[in-house]
C-alpha cells in the first residue's frame, strides 16, 4: 500500500507506477509464481525480477517502462484512489520525519562496513531515499532481498541494479555471505518497509552493526554454534563429537540444518550401519532422515526400546551431499554404540569440511584487530582460593565456570562477555583453548585470570558491546583482552564417578599402584605408555620414587599430548630422583617405530577398549611382535563387573549364579551388561580377555599371567579392571623381517632432560614457530610452559617472555 500511495500522492500520477523491484520481492503472491516457473529466483531477486518484468512486458492491461516501473495502462478510477488516499492519509502523510539506523557495506574489502543513519521525510518514497544512498536517483533501480533471518523484524538488503556493462561495481562479498546470492555494488541493510497489516504505515527499526556481524558470525558452522551458546569470544566447534549427552550448544545435525537450509543447500542423506557389516551390504542406500529438525531423542528412545532396524552396534555413518554440483561423502570420525551419535559424528564432520572452506573467505572479509598475536602473552595467576589436588577436574570432565571477559584499553575496562554457569566438556575443544588450560590446573572454588591475544575486530563487535569508533581511535598494541575465570564445580564423565562410588582409592590409582609395583619388581630402566593421553599416569610415575631413568609417552591425540607436557612440565621442576629423559611422541600405536625397541616395560592401560576392529587386529604385531617390550601390562574394563558398577545388583547376588546368565544378556543388549563409557567399542568378559592375550602370547613368545584390580581374588565375579602382564620369552619370537611392515618414525612433541631441561614443541600446536629455552633445573624451582605462541617461565612472582630476559635473570647460564 506504501508504494501505491507513493506513485499516487508523492509522483502525483493516476496510473500509480511501482518499481518492478518491489513485486518481484514483496509481493508474496508474484514470488510464488516466480518460483513456479524457475525454482532459482526462489533465492535470486534479479532472476525474479526479470521474470516479472518480460510478464508485465507482455501484458495488455500494465505498462513498463526502460526504468523498472510497473503500471496500468488505463489509470485508477477516482474512487479508488480517493479510497486509497482516505487510508493512507492518517497513517501517512501526516506522520513526522522518520529516523533509523541501518549498516552500509561497501563491495571494496579495503573499505570498513560502517553504520549511517537513514532520514525519510514524509514527502519521500523511502526507496528513494535508499537509492541516493547508494548513489542513484531511482528507487526503482534498486534491488530487494528476501527477509533475513535472525535480525530485526523486516530486516533486507538494498543494492544498486548494476547495468550490464558497469564495470565499476563488482560482487559485495560481505554482503553476499547474508543472502547466498550475489549481491552487486554497494549495500545497505536495513528494516525498513510496509506491510499488508501495517495499513499504509511505514514500518521500521533500527539495525546495528553489532547485528551485521552476528548475522555474518551465523554464515558458518563454527559461527552458528558460538551463537548458540552465547558465547562469541569463548566458545569453540569441538572438533570430535563424543555423545549427546557431554555436548552443549545446538547439535552437529541441527547446525548442517541450517546451514543448508540458509546457503540453498540440498537436504543430506545418511547410512548408517553396523561395523562388523560392510558397508555396501548392510544398508540398501543412503536414506533421507529429514533435514527440518534434529529427532535425535525419538531415534535414542527408539533404540533404546529396540525398533530401529533392529541392529546392534557400534555404528559408523556416512553422509552424502551435493556440493557445488557434485557429490560428496562425509564419514562418522569413529564407531559409535547409538546409531543417532555416529549421525551427529557425520554431520560435524561435514560442518568441519565447510567451516574450512570458508575460513579463507571469512579471513579476506574480517577485519584484524591488528595485533600480532605472537607478541602477547597469556598469563595464568590464581587470584583466590585454596589449592586442593584432590579437586582438580580430570580430562572428559564436565565443568561449570563463571567467567567474564574484558577489553581493556589503557585503565578503562570493557565487559565484552560474560556467563555465570558456562557448562563444557573439559579437553574437548568446546572453548578457547587459553580457558580449557586454565581450568585444567585450578581446584573448585579457586578463580584465576589471563590475557588473550584479541580476536577479529569483527567477533568484538558481534559482541555489541564495542563501538566500532573505538578501535580507530587507539594505537595497535595499547588493546588486550582480559578474562577471570571461577571454577564452580565439575562432574566427572560416568566411567570415573561409577568407580570412584564403588572403590576407594578409585580404580584408577589402583591401576597406577599395580604397575608402580611391576616397575619396582624389573627393577625397569626405560617405560613406554602406549595411549598416555593426557599424562595422568606418567604424572603419577614422576611423582613417586622408583627406577626409572627413560619414559616414554605414545598418543595419536595432539590435544591431549599438549595437555601431558603441561602438566609434566610442572612436575618436572622439582624432581629430584634418577629419571634422565622423558619424551612426548605423537603416533598410533599400531604402527611401530623402530627407536621404541626393547624397552624394559611398556604399558597400555584402558586403551584397547576404545580401538576399532582392524587398528585392534594389528595390536600384538605392532607392540609385541616388532617393538618387543621386555615386560607388556595391559589393563581392560571386565564387562562381568559392570552391574554392580551400575548398581543392578550387588556383589552377594552376583556370587549367587549370575554369571552364568551373563553372555546371554549380553547377546541380547540387556541393560545389566551396559558398557562403562560412550567411546568404549566394546568390553571384554574374563575368558574373552583371556583367550585374546594368550594367543598373541603364544603368537609372539611370550608368556602371561592375568591379574587385576578392583575386588577380591577368587571371588565372582573377578576383577573391575583385568589386566594380562606378558613377559617376553628369551629373545622373543618377533615377526620374521619378510613380514615386517615399514616402520617410520613418531613426531616428537615434547622431551625433557634433567641436565639441561631442553623444552621442544612441535611448531603445530599453534601453527607458529616456539622458541627453544635452556635453563638449569636447580635454577629454577617452578615451570609454567603454555603453548599459545609464546614461553612464559615464572619463578618468583615474576615473568620472562625471553630468553634475553632469562639470561639477565640467573647471570647469563
Amino acid at each position: 500500500m506504501e508504494h501505491f500511495r507513493a506513485a499516487i500522492v508523492r509522483r502525483g500520477k493516476s496510473h500509480a507506477p511501482v518499481p518492478a523491484t518491489v513485486l518481484a520481492s514483496l509481493d508474496t503472491k508474484i514470488i510464488s509464481m516466480c518460483k513456479a516457473l524457475d525454482n532459482i529466483s526462489d533465492g535470486n531477486p534479479a532472476r525474479a525480477l526479470e521474470l516479472v518484468y518480460k510478464a508485465a512486458k507482455g501484458s495488455s492491461v500494465l505498462a513498463c517502462d526502460a526504468n523498472m516501473w510497473i503500471s496500468r495502462v488505463e489509470p485508477f478510477p477516482a474512487h479508488v484512489k480517493s479510497g486509497l488516499l482516505e487510508q493512507t492519509t492518517e497513517a501517512s502523510v501526516a506522520s513526522e520525519k522518520i529516523h533509523f539506523d541501518a549498516v552500509y557495506i561497501p563491495f571494496a574489502l579495503d573499505r570498513t562496513v560502517s553504520a549511517i543513519r537513514i532520514n525519510i521525510d514524509p514527502s519521500d518514497y523511502y526507496m528513494d531515499v535508499l537509492a541516493r544512498q547508494l548513489g542513484i536517483d531511482d528507487g526503482a533501480r534498486v534491488l530487494i532481498s528476501r527477509s533475513i533471518t535472525k535480525a530485526p523484524s523486516g530486516t533486507r538488503l538494498f543494492w544498486r541494479l548494476a547495468e550490464r556493462d558497469d564495470k565499476s561495481s563488482g560482487v559485495n562479498m560481505r554482503a553476499s555471505t547474508l543472502t547466498s546470492h550475489s549481491v552487486y555494488g554497494n549495500a545497505i541493510l536495513a528494516a525498513v518497509g510496509s506491510t499488508w497489516k501495517s495499513e499504509g504505515r511505514l514500518c521500521y527499526d533500527d539495525v546495528s552493526l553489532g547485528c551485521y556481524y552476528r548475522l555474518a558470525l551465523g554464515k558458518s558452522p563454527s559461527g552458528s554454534y558460538k551463537l548458540s551458546r552465547g558465547a562469541l569470544l569463548t566458545a569453540e566447534l569441538p572438533p570430535t563429537f563424543t555423545s549427546k549427552s557431554r555436548w552443549r550448544g545446538s547439535t552437529p545435525r541441527s547446525l548442517l540444518n541450517e546451514f543448508c537450509h540458509q546457503s540453498h543447500l540440498l537436504a543430506p542423506t545418511f547410512c548408517s550401519y553396523p561395523v562388523k557389516g560392510d558397508s555396501n551390504d548392510s544398508c540398501a542406500g543412503y536414506e533421507d532422515h529429514g533435514c527440518t529438525a534434529d529427532t535425535s531423542d525419538q531415534t535414542d528412545q527408539a533404540e533404546n526400546n529396540g525398533n530401529v532396524n533392529a541392529a546392534q552396534g557400534p555404528f559408523l555413518c556416512k553422509l552424502r551431499m551435493l556440493v557445488c554440483g557434485a557429490p560428496r561423502e562425509f564419514e562418522s570420525e569413529r564407531s559409535y554404540r547409538n546409531r543417532n551419535d555416529a549421525i551427529q559424528s557425520a554431520c560435524l564432520q561435514a560442518l568441519l569440511y565447510f567451516d574450512t572452506s570458508l575460513a579463507h573467505l571469512m579471513s579476506s572479509l574480517n577485519q584484524s584487530s591488528g595485533e600480532d598475536e605472537t607478541s602477547k602473552q597469556a598469563l595464568f595467576e590464581v587470584t583466590e582460593g585454596e589449592e586442593k589436588t584432590c579437586d582438580r577436574p580430570p580430562i572428559g570432565s564436565m565443568v561449570h565456570v563463571e567467567y567474564s571477559a574484558r577489553l581493556c584499553v589503557g585503565a578503562v575496562a570493557i565487559n565484552v562477555e560474560k556467563q555465570s554457569d558456562f557448562e563444557f566438556e573439559l579437553g574437548s575443544g568446546a572453548v578457547l583453548g587459553l580457558l580449557d588450560t586454565c581450568v585444567t590446573g585450578m581446584c573448585v572454588g579457586q578463580s584465576a585470570r589471563f590475557s588473550t591475544p584479541l580476536p577479529s575486530v569483527d567477533l568484538l563487535l558481534a559482541t555489541e558491546k564495542v563501538d566500532a569508533a573505538l578501535f580507530h581511535d587507539v594505537l595497535p598494541g595499547s588493546l588486550s583482552l582480559e578474562y577471570t575465570v571461577s571454577l564452580l564445580k565439575y562432574v566427572e564423565a560416568a566411567e570415573a564417578r561409577m568407580e570412584s562410588a564403588v572403590f576407594s582409592p578409585p580404580l584408577s590409582r589402583q591401576r597406577i599402584d599395580f604397575a608402580l609395583e611391576l616397575f619396582q619388581r624389573s627393577q625397569a630402566l626405560s617405560l613406554i605408555d602406549f595411549g598416555c593421553g593426557s599424562g595422568s599416569f606418567l604424572e603419577a610415575i614422576v611423582e613417586q620414587p622408583n627406577s626409572l631413568q627413560h619414559i616414554v609417552g605414545v598418543d595419536i591425540s595432539l590435544r591431549s599430548l599438549t595437555r601431558a607436557s603441561k602438566s609434566l612440565q610442572g612436575k618436572l621442576a622439582k624432581l629430584r630422583g634418577a629419571l634422565e629423559s622423558v619424551t612426548l611422541y605423537e603416533g598410533s600405536i599400531v604402527e611401530p617405530d623402530h627407536r621404541l625397541h626393547h624397552f624394559d616395560v611398556a604399558t597400555c592401560l584402558e586403551v584397547v577398549e576404545h580401538m576399532d576392529p582392524e587398528p585392534l587386529s594389528r595390536f600384538g604385531k605392532s607392540i609385541l611382535g616388532i617393538m618387543q617390550p621386555k615386560v607388556l601390562l595391559v589393563s581392560t574394563p571386565n564387562i562381568e563387573y559392570n552391574p554392580i558398577l551400575h548398581g543392578i545388583v550387588t556383589r552377594k547376588e552376583k556370587s549367587e549364579g549370575l554369571e552364568e546368565t551373563l553372555d546371554a544378556k549380553k547377546a541380547e543388549g540387556d541393560e545389566t551388561v551396559r558398557l562403562r563409557n560412550d567411546d568404549h567399542r566394546f568390553e571384554w568378559t574374563r575368558a574373552e580377555f583371556s583367550d585374546w592375550a594368550s594367543d598373541l602370547a603364544c603368537t609372539y613368545g611370550y608368556s602371561v599371567e592375568f591379574s587385576g584390580v578392583g575386588g577380591t581374588p577368587g571371588q565372582e565375579p573377578g576383577f573391575a579392571s583385568q589386566m594380562a602382564i606378558f613377559t617376553r620369552m628369551g629373545t622373543g619370537m618377533g615377526v620374521r623381517d619378510s613380514e615386517q611392515p615399514k616402520t617410520g618414525e613418531y613426531s616428537t612433541l615434547w622431551r625433557w632432560s634433567s641436565k639441561r631441561s631442553i623444552l621442544i614443541a612441535s611448531a603445530r600446536l599453534d601453527q607458529c614457530p616456539i622458541e627453544i629455552h635452556e635453563f638449569d633445573t636447580e635454577v629454577w624451582m617452578e615451570v609454567f610452559f603454555f603453548f599459545s605462541s609464546f614461553c612464559n617461565v615464572e619463578k618468583s612472582g615474576r615473568v620472562f617472555a625471553s630468553a634475553s630476559a632469562i639470561s639477565e635473570e640467573t647471570g647469563g647460564v
